[in-house]
């Protein structure tokens, strides 16, 4: 298809004698390409372009709200005690590079998320271009590497990690990786240690960007084999990357522990035979959505059983093109190499570790897909070098495929424009708790109360044990009112997570509701050592007790309200309730003592102003003092 080219030469005849000579010898070329040339910008533009509609889209409630709309630490922007927090954490990740990039965009760009949707879009359309700079260098081949980087970065298997800014830590590893295998090829052609320790730097980089990238010492190795045909001896080439091989090393286990302390590796209890299972059938079902890349969605359930036929497909699917790759390794190089890129990268999403809910995932093919292009647009270069015909064929296939393939990425960015259409296509897609559990959320937000309940009722359905799903139909319940069903609900939430904050809060909710104040405050205590929030709950406290001396039952009221002293001595409010109701149950010499106590513990404030003519028994002021 396209010759491989070596430098300097002029003139069209010279560059072609060159370009035949260098193929005959079969080496990787030694061509650099210019900073902006045509095929980069041209990749940049469309990656661009694909992506255009999401700098209006808004933040999704998945994973959107962690990273940054509710996470203080990024809400301020770049401070310093922000980037010790971001190097320090291990909150199911270490990727300190991901949060600093959201940092960034919040100091420049404030919570503007089409802001930050276009950093992500601008970061994949320079990964892109990066991507064909270095394969153009490494093989010569400027169509074919043209073509991978294409169909790669015009992939709707992409959307997932673009327009999700959730993601960034995909789009920034990418950038970073593709990074280091350009600084690599450079030391490869000519050592040095400037170029090495420059190498592991972007490396170093890659890695704080997101974990995954530990595979990558690995297939270095794979591009010694080819096109690099390097022949020093195997451990030569190993201990070559032995540096970079330690550190993912320790990233790998940092990140193992990181997920059992988040609680992320909830289904390591599954067999491990199951989950090679899935991970078989999982590596083979990547392999077609690549192929037919139809009914694409942000979820994907772990699967509670796998029928024999699938597994059994699966095997025979991988087996083959195992096989035939190993076959072809003399004659088609770059097929066992496509094929080994695919399978390393793909390992550590694979879920032989299970971290997270999820089956698989779109992102997760970011870099796997790299090697299957690889392999297959050089299949299909050296099937149309046979002609002409070959040729004009090929080139009509391609150009349709892109068509194609840029009109279904589009379709899929459009998903993303807010969470409940995000939702409600994976539902559609392949249903499953999570997703029901989410939208319900949203539509819980928005008072569709009835709709909201009956996608909790069938999450519950689907997944009876996630306590989850119970305690949402628990507030759902107390939000319309629905007080007895609230305490049912709450009731099977506790008993299957009884240690569960948000749950033992729904629980102390619903007992304030219903009254039963003894049992509420029970449930309020026991909230607090859980990571309660001790101001939040006096006033919720205070609240509960001014109702119901405002509904004439200051005595039961008065607990209440002293337990919100308790829990912030400073509550004005909870300050002017306590005077009112010992004023309300003919204490006025304790709610005199009490009202110097306000007056000690907060100063004076507005809110008291009246309580003295209160306690003197002035009518036109004790209507003021009722305002509580």
């Amino acid at each position: 298809m396209d010759a491989k080219i070596t430098q300097p030469v002029t003139g069209p005849r010279n560059r072609q004698v060159a370009a035949m000579k260098t193929a005959a010898r079969g080496r990787p070329m030694e061509w650099r390409s210019p900073l902006f040339s045509g095929p980069q910008i041209l990749v940049c533009c469309i990656s661009a372009l694909l992506y255009a509609k999401c700098g209006s889209y808004p933040f999704v409630n998945l994973d959107d709200l962690v990273y940054v709309v509710a996470n203080r630490h990024v809400r301020r922007g770049l401070t310093l005690d922000g980037l010790r927090w971001a190097f320090t954490t291990f909150d199911v990740y270490w990727h300190p590079l991901a949060w600093v990039s959201h940092m960034v965009d919040v100091e420049l760009f404030g919570l503007n998320p089409g802001a930050h949707h276009w950093v992500s879009v601008a970061i994949q359309a320079t990964v892109a271009a990066l991507l064909f700079i270095w394969l153009f260098r490494l093989t010569g081949h400027a169509y074919r590497s043209l073509a991978v980087t294409a169909f790669w970065a015009m992939h709707p298997l992409r959307v997932e990690s673009v327009a999700w800014i959730a993601e960034r830590k995909d789009v920034l590893s990418g950038l970073f990786g593709v990074v280091t295998l350009l600084t690599w090829q450079r030391y490869v052609k000519a050592p040095s240690r400037m170029r090495y320790i420059l190498a592991l730097l972007t490396f170093t980089l890659a890695l704080m960007s997101k974990p995954s990238l530990v595979v990558l010492p690995l297939l270095l190795l794979v591009l010694d084999y080819w096109p690099l045909e390097r022949g020093r001896p195997w451990r030569a080439l190993v201990l070559e990357k032995a540096p970079m091989l330690a550190m993912s090393a320790v990233v790998g286990a940092i990140t193992i522990i990181a997920q059992g302390n988040a609680g992320a590796l909830g289904l390591v209890s599954v067999p491990l035979r199951f989950r090679v299972e899935d991970a078989a059938v999982a590596a083979a079902a990547y392999l077609g959505k690549m192929l037919w890349p139809t009914n694409l969605a942000v979820f994907y359930p772990y699967p509670k059983e796998l029928p024999l036929k699938v597994i059994t497909l699966s095997a025979v699917v991988l087996g083959s093109v195992t096989g035939f790759a190993v076959w072809q390794r003399r004659r088609r190089p770059y097929l066992v190499v496509g094929w080994l890129w695919y399978v390393v990268s793909l390992l550590p999403a694979l879920g032989l570790i299970q971290a997270g809910r999820q089956s698989m995932g779109d992102r997760f093919t970011y870099w796997p897909m790299i090697g299957i292009c690889i392999a297959v647009v050089w299949s299909v270069a050296d099937w149309a070098a046979r002609g002409p015909t070959q040729q004009k064929a090929t080139r009509w296939a391609a150009g349709a495929g892109l068509a194609v393939l840029a009109f279904l990425t589009v379709h899929q960015t459009s998903y993303w424009r807010d969470s409940e259409a995000l939702f409600r296509h994976a539902i559609a897609v392949q249903d499953s708790d999570y997703m029901r559990g989410s939208l319900s959320e949203m539509l819980t937000q928005n008072r569709q109360y009835g709709e909201a309940e009956s996608h909790l009722r069938m999450a519950i359905y689907l997944a009876p044990e996630r306590f989850e799903h119970h305690n949402n139909l628990a507030n759902l319940f107390l939000k319309a009112g629905r007080l007895d069903e609230a305490a049912r609900e709450a009731a099977v939430a506790l008993q299957l997570n009884p240690n569960h904050l948000a749950v033992v809060q729904t629980a102390a909710l619903v007992f304030l509701r219903k009254e039963d104040y003894a049992a509420a405050l029970a449930q309020f205590a026991r909230a607090i050592p859980l990571g309660g929030d001790p101001v939040a709950i006096a006033a919720k406290l205070s609240d509960a007790g001014a109702s119901l001396a405002s509904r004439g039952r200051p005595r039961e009221a008065e607990p209440l309200i002293r337990r919100a002293l308790e829990l912030n001595p400073r509550l004005v409010q909870a300050r002017r309730n306590l005077v009112l109701v010992l004023v309300d149950q003919g204490r006025a010499a304790e709610a005199g003592a009490a009202l110097d106590d306000a007056l000690s513990a907060t100063g004076p404030q507005a809110a008291y102003r009246d309580l003295e003519r209160e306690l003197e028994g002035d009518p036109g002021g004790a209507r003021r003092a009722r305002t509580r």
